[in-house]
């Protein structure tokens, strides 16, 4: 199931699945947050892939921000044991935040990661590496 609120995201990302001749890809126009809090059982998720959100790099826009202490709780409560969350972030602020917030989550045990071989490259990553920005790659897994 691919969560995407941004209208021209969901297009794109219809667009390549039909391209690849899939059909067992899912969209929810929703937000991801919701989701987790109304759709989806504890312990009832395997993987979650979170790659560039956004960073939201005002400081006073930080609260924004999908990775804090909240929603760290709600998702890694959505994994099943031993569950995998992914991420990454071309942002150095932000990856730092997430690194602190993760690593406080007690239902998870992980931190930074060699990028992953299957993630896909975004287009958000290919704009920070043009801006010369270091990708932080991240996996945390649940713990109980």
């Amino acid at each position: 199931m691919s969560l995407e609120v941004w209208l021209p995201g969901v297009a794109e990302s219809l667009g390549r699945v039909g391209d690849a001749g899939c059909s067992n890809v899912r969209f929810c126009g929703v937000d991801a947050v919701w989701t987790f809090e109304h759709l989806l059982a504890e312990a009832s998720v395997a993987e979650i892939w979170t790659f560039f959100p956004d960073p939201w790099h005002k400081a006073r826009h930080n609260k924004r921000r999908l990775v804090n202490a909240e929603n760290a709780h709600l998702m890694a409560s959505r994994l099943v044991p031993g569950g995998v969350w992914r991420l990454a972030t071309d942002w150095a602020d932000y990856a730092e935040q997430m690194e602190s917030v993760l690593g406080a989550e007690g239902l998870l045990s992980g931190g930074p990661v060699e990028r992953w071989e299957e993630r896909p490259v975004t287009k958000f990553e290919r704009k920070g590496l043009a801006k010369d920005r270091e990708i932080a790659d991240f996996a945390y897994r649940r713990v109980t």
